[in-house]
């Protein structure tokens, strides 16, 4: 909707006269001049709303009416998903490789030897 709204005090009485409406569930005022004033609820009847802030304000429009509909819950991104499973089932327990080395040594020369 649009109110004229020149000062502080006057979108004050709009937000109070559209909350005491019957259904509204938020109000909120938009625009770069602060003069749209958006209305969300159940069941509400605009031309009431409209005629309400024309008694209080002085002049009122309604630009337009549109049902909201629920977002849809958002999904996970593929990627995430995809790194969770590539380590699901954690891998199986391996235990730490254990190196063998060889000892080697020279052959040791006796004294003793035979011709």
């Amino acid at each position: 909707m649009k109110v004229t709204m020149n000062c502080q005090k006057c979108r004050a009485e709009a937000m109070k006269v559209a909350a005491k409406t019957d259904g509204v569930t938020s109000v909120a005022i938009e625009g770069p001049d602060k003069d749209k004033m958006v209305v969300v609820g159940d069941d509400i009847d605009t031309a009431s709303l409209s005629l309400a802030l024309k008694k209080k304000l002085g002049h009122s429009v309604i630009l337009t009416v549109e049902e909201v509909k629920p977002k849809p819950p958002e999904k996970k991104p593929e990627e995430i998903i995809k790194a969770l499973y590539e380590y699901w089932p954690p891998p199986p327990y391996r235990p730490c490789p254990i190196y063998c080395s060889e000892i080697y040594s020279e052959p040791q020369q006796s004294n003793c030897s035979l011709m």
